[in-house]
């Protein structure tokens, strides 16, 4: 006897058993709620169509020790001690972020489309553009309408 006694042999499986079947409707019960979004909430794509276009034309052209991180939060990428400082900039991010290959942000890169001809858009980039300078990060700016070459002149001349 393998337990001690069959009835308890018996029990074992059967606990077993029941335990899976718990285990099998509640992940079934929470894959409809995971995967069904709900009428206040959707998800949305991750870039834009022009940030798509951008992302895999960056990619192919960075060499490969580099990284291409989208959507950074300016708080992943710079910090201060001085919390009125980071106030200033926590809610921010950028299109694009290059990583080394331990992940330390070496340069940002950004799509400006024509909404950044505006004068406060254009104030709010320079800002930007200053603080990310001030964290020793190298901010590249792009037209949307930017060539291939264009970019692959930037990035080769950069990484």
């Amino acid at each position: 006897m393998l337990f001690g006694t069959t009835v308890e042999f018996n029990i074992i499986p059967f606990c077993i058993g029941m335990t899976a079947l718990v285990i099998l409707f509640v992940i079934s019960f929470k894959k409809e709620s995971i995967f069904k979004p709900s009428k206040k909430i959707q998800p949305r794509s991750l870039l834009t169509k022009t940030e798509i276009k951008y992302f895999y034309m960056i990619r192919t052209i960075l060499p490969s020790k580099y990284h291409l991180c989208p959507q950074v939060s300016f708080n992943a990428i710079i910090t201060s001690k001085d919390i009125a400082i980071r106030n200033t900039f926590n809610r921010k991010y950028c299109d694009f972020t290059i990583c080394d290959s331990n992940f330390k942000a070496l340069a940002v890169i950004e799509i400006d489309d024509r909404s950044h001809n505006d004068l406060k858009v254009k104030q709010s980039d320079a800002y930007r553009d200053k603080i990310l300078k001030e964290a020793g990060l190298l901010t590249i700016r792009f037209l949307d309408t930017a060539t291939k070459y264009e970019v692959e002149k930037v990035i080769r001349n950069n990484f």
